[in-house]
């Protein structure tokens, strides 16, 4: 199952379709209460599908200054502009803060989509789907919400998803210890292929290593697999947050609020480079 000078072997693969079509159907009938299903001439009410790939018009403060401009555009997933709420700064924060507002990346979507790493998706799907690349690979933790998010996306505009995730050496060699809880739910749901690693093979091997080898497996098969790394941050996927951070300079620029510092969580670094 697993050896330590071979990543080809340090990936356990594994496909429950049956437990996702089954979590499917009882998915679907928990939120019928509140989903519509309806059926209409798309092009009567002006709707596109998810795959639509829209020509992206760089910043103009970033031109000239960026040269690897993402020229298979955008797609359109998120609910963008996000808000930005005021909120108070009374309790629990230093005298010397007087205004804290937050970027609410929270709402970019709803439990299977949101949060940031889908600004990064609009960019990698649409640079995928333009090359002609029929699944995506990605890899992170056991709740990873980037692979959670990217399996998702991936379905909605028709790319099977393959996930890389990082678990303890009990729940490689079993897979169904790995669960039905959280964020692997979700990957279950939209019938994501789960591979699995420890995080002993994830430090000596790498993620992009790891990455490799499933894609090579995929190629093997007649598959054309786009590799997407870690939170989604590479050159074209850190174009989600410079334009998070035009859509941010735009709303400051509109409400007339100057700001004097930014303050983010910063994982993959993704977000830092916008």
């Amino acid at each position: 199952l697993s050896n330590a000078h071979n990543p080809s072997m340090a990936i356990m693969s594994s496909c429950s379709a049956q437990s996702s079509i089954k979590f499917a159907i009882i998915a679907f009938s928990i939120f019928s209460v509140t989903s519509f299903v309806f059926f209409v001439e798309s092009s009567m009410i002006g709707i596109t599908s998810p795959a639509t790939c829209h020509d992206y018009n760089t910043p103009e403060w970033s031109r000239g200054k960026l040269t690897n401009t993402p020229i298979h555009g955008r797609l359109s997933l998120a609910n963008l502009p996000t808000p930005i709420h005021k909120c108070p700064v009374n309790i629990g924060y230093s005298k010397k803060v007087n205004t804290l507002f937050i970027k609410r990346d929270d709402m970019t979507a709803g439990v299977e989509l949101g949060g940031n790493k889908i600004r990064k998706l609009e960019f990698l799907l649409a640079d995928a789907l333009q090359k002609r690349h029929d699944c995506v690979v990605t890899i992170g933790g056991e709740q990873s919400n980037h692979c959670r998010a990217t399996a998702t996306a991936a379905r909605m505009v028709g790319l099977e998803p393959h996930l890389i995730l990082r678990v303890r050496r009990d729940k490689v060699e079993d897979n169904v210890k790995l669960g039905y809880t959280g964020n692997l739910l979700f990957d279950r749901m939209v019938g994501a292929m789960i591979h699995t690693c420890t995080p002993g093979e994830y430090g000596r091997f790498g993620s992009h290593a790891l990455l490799e080898t499933v894609c090579c497996k995929l190629r093997s098969k007649g598959k054309n697999p786009y590799p997407i790394p870690v939170g989604g941050s590479n050159a074209i996927g850190s174009w989600g947050y410079i334009e998070a951070v035009n859509e941010l300079k735009e709303q400051l620029e509109v409400a007339q609020q100057d700001i004097d510092h930014i303050v983010f969580a910063c994982g993959s670094g993704g977000t830092a480079a916008g």
